[in-house]
């Protein structure tokens, strides 16, 4: 025997919140209460599975964080994860000291000093959050890649996160800069040294608080698209940059934003 809804038990809702309830409403036309009721169970289950899941995503073994201001080929600066743990680094041990470390942050209050080419690449780069600046700095002629994105983040007044490459060089695959509000800087600095990045940059603020600062005649290498925020040579961004090279070097059609100098 084929089972018809009954029309009568159904209503038009015009707020989606209520959707779930008019949905529940058909399955039990359609289906038996205790299979039906069979159904909500396994649905829950799977549901708290997958946001389990995701959660676990969100630091993975592999990852690198600091535990301290220092040199970034210190062990003693740095913590990894290992076993669903945090643990200090072994000696030895760091960010690219051997092939697959994952994501890298540096935490609030922190900076950490780039004093040797880092040989092999990290697969992602974070300075993010708390009220204290926090800083990845490179030494001249040292270098850094990192595969995916470097994402910078400044969520507190009079605090910087930012990457200082200067006379170093420094690659990622994309770049993206956040500021939650005033007085809150997230950039990256150029000296006479290079910055590459493959895809795009993102300046996700005003060009006071998001920016490419040129302190001198260093090169920016965009493989992307550039958007938001500003290119300055002034430390708190505003104005137009007096110095310094941008090559967009994409395969295709770039959008440059609109930035002069």
């Amino acid at each position: 025997m084929k089972c018809k809804p009954n029309a009568a038990n159904y209503t038009i809702m015009t707020n989606a919140t209520h959707f779930p309830a008019v949905a529940a409403q058909i399955w039990q036309s359609f289906l038996p209460i205790h299979i039906f009721k069979n159904y909500v169970i396994k649905g829950l289950l799977l549901l708290m599975l997958l946001l389990s899941v995701n959660g676990a995503w969100a630091q993975v073994n592999g990852d690198y964080q600091t535990r301290a201001a220092g040199n970034w080929n210190d062990y003693t600066t740095w913590q990894v994860r290992s076993g669903g743990a945090w643990v200090d680094c072994a000696t030895g041990d760091y960010p690219g000291a051997t092939a697959g470390a994952g994501t890298v942050s540096i935490l609030n209050n922190n900076t950490v000093t780039i004093t040797a080419d880092v040989p092999n690449s990290i697969a992602a780069l974070q300075i993010d959050g708390g009220g204290n600046d926090s800083y990845l700095q490179f030494d001249a002629g040292f270098s850094l890649t990192v595969i995916g994105q470097t994402y910078l983040n400044s969520n507190s007044n009079n605090d910087e996160k930012s990457i200082l490459v200067d006379a170093g060089k420094f690659r990622t695959g994309s770049l993206y800069a956040n500021s939650n509000g005033n007085n809150q800087d997230a950039y990256v600095r150029i000296l006479t040294g290079t910055v590459t990045v493959d895809s795009d940059i993102t300046l996700n603020s005003t060009n006071i608080r998001t920016y490419i600062l040129f302190s001198g005649a260093g090169t920016l290498n965009v493989g992307g698209n550039m958007s938001g925020g500003g290119i300055t040579s002034t430390t708190g961004g505003g104005t137009s940059p007096t110095a310094g090279t941008v090559n967009y070097n994409g395969n295709g059609n770039q959008n440059i934003g609109n930035y002069t100098k």
